[in-house]
């Protein structure tokens, strides 16, 4: 020691704190490149117990798999579309008949004339997975329980899993003409507000089908049409992330580059995992899906509101009366159970006030779910037969007030120009 009384000295001249420091930091180091190896030893892939880890592969695994599928036309369903980036195949059949295609490419066990008999009343649908039905066989439809409920109907079923209100609306455009309908419904599950701004899908989830879609854009006050990106299935193997990330995220609002860039050490394994599981707790902590911010957004809510009066415009001068359905998940039906508060109510308004018509299946969803019954029993995560035979009820009966039709079996014919 020296006579100032100064600090302790050891023989390489580092302070006892300095040693302690440094001791700590190699066991640090050690313990992070033990942890790195042992997880590059047991999940070498891109994802850890399921996750799929930050920052995303433009294409993950499993869906380069499904891409596979797609491109040498091995899907049992679905198939890749230029325009639409994917729609229903002819004839489809998946998992043994429990989503199955009539010849004309929608789904139905059964064929339908092209022009409905005179005392017919003729319905096509159109939308999401809602509409599709999916998690159901094709007898516990909503459409096939309108048809059983009803008299004198058909209903079309044209929904398509994963399709965006845009979507709907540009298949609408291409099929509805030939099938002479005298109702257009057009179904829109809430969270469409996120796939009408999105082009490519695992954008919003990384595990979407991984095939890009047309989106419209509001250009002077006019919905001006994004296309497709030009890619085929191979294309999105083949092409370099970097070139792939260039293509997909243009003009596609809900890309966060964060999730795909390389951050310092964020070839780490353990950063990636770390960040990941952060990310899921922020989610977690959030208690709503990310779909509730976008109707705080004035122009996101525009431009879903411009798809559906758009599609009402055109079915009216089909001849068709048009009526825009609204499906909430669970989630929305959750909570509008427990605050009475509708997060989409800015695109309801707008309908309102645009003279849209439109049915709202939230009361008449929960009014069902009050006797008691369990919601977590009724979604599949969609709705199951019993909730798909409530949306036929209430939607017979919204044929009434519309003047078309009542669940007592009334009708006064079904051309559209006896209306």
């Amino acid at each position: 020691m020296t006579g100032d009384q100064g600090s302790v000295m050891t023989g390489d001249n580092r302070t006892p704190g300095a040693n302690m420091a440094i001791d700590f930091g190699l066991t640090f180091l050690a313990c992070v490149f033990a942890l790195e190896v042992f997880l590059r030893l047991i999940f070498w892939s891109d994802s850890f117990m399921g996750m799929t880890l930050v920052p995303y592969p433009v294409i993950t695994d499993a869906n380069k798999d499904s891409l596979s599928r797609l491109a040498d036309d091995k899907t049992a369903y679905l198939k890749f579309d230029p325009e639409l980036g994917w729609k229903i195949k002819t004839n489809g059949d998946h998992n043994n008949g429990f989503y199955k295609s009539n010849s004309f490419g929608f789904r139905s066990s059964k064929e339908y004339s092209p022009s409905p008999a005179k005392e017919i009343l003729r319905i096509i649908t159109y939308g999401d997975s809602f509409t599709h039905c999916d998690d159901v066989n094709n007898g516990s439809t909503w459409q096939n329980y309108m048809e059983l409920k009803g008299k004198n109907i058909e209903v079309l079923n044209f929904g398509v899993m994963g399709y965006g209100t845009d979507q709907a609306l540009i298949h609408f455009r291409n099929t509805a003409a030939r099938w002479k309908p005298a109702v257009a419904i057009m179904g829109f599950m809430v969270d469409n507000i996120v796939r009408n701004i999105n082009r490519f899908p695992p954008f919003r989830a990384p595990d979407n089908l991984p095939l890009g879609k047309p989106r419209f854009n509001l250009k002077n006050n006019k919905l001006e049409l994004a296309q497709a990106p030009s890619l085929k299935p191979s294309d999105y193997i083949e092409k370099p992330g970097g070139e792939l990330l260039t293509i997909l995220s243009k003009n596609d609002d809900v890309f966060d580059r964060s999730l795909y860039e390389q951050s310092a050490f964020g070839y780490l394994y353990t950063t990636r995992l770390v960040k990941t599981l952060l990310r899921r707790y922020e989610a977690k902590k959030r208690k709503a899906p990310n779909w509730v911010s976008f109707y705080k957004n004035e122009e996101y809510v525009e431009l879903s509101y411009r798809l559906l009066a758009q599609f009402s415009e055109e079915a009216a001068q089909l001849g068709a009366k048009p009526i825009v359905v609204i499906f909430p998940d669970y989630f929305a039906l959750k909570d509008y159970r427990r605050n009475k508060k509708k997060v989409w109510a800015p695109i309801t308004a707008k309908l309102e006030k645009g003279g849209v018509g439109y049915v709202d299946l939230t009361e008449a969803l929960s009014d069902y779910l009050d006797k008691g019954l369990s919601m977590e029993s009724h979604f599949l995560p969609h709705y199951d037969p019993e909730l798909n035979s409530v949306v036929a009820d209430n939607l017979l009966a919204a044929l009434g007030s519309f003047g078309f039709y009542t669940n007592a079996g009334d009708s006064r014919g079904t051309n559209p120009d006896d209306y």
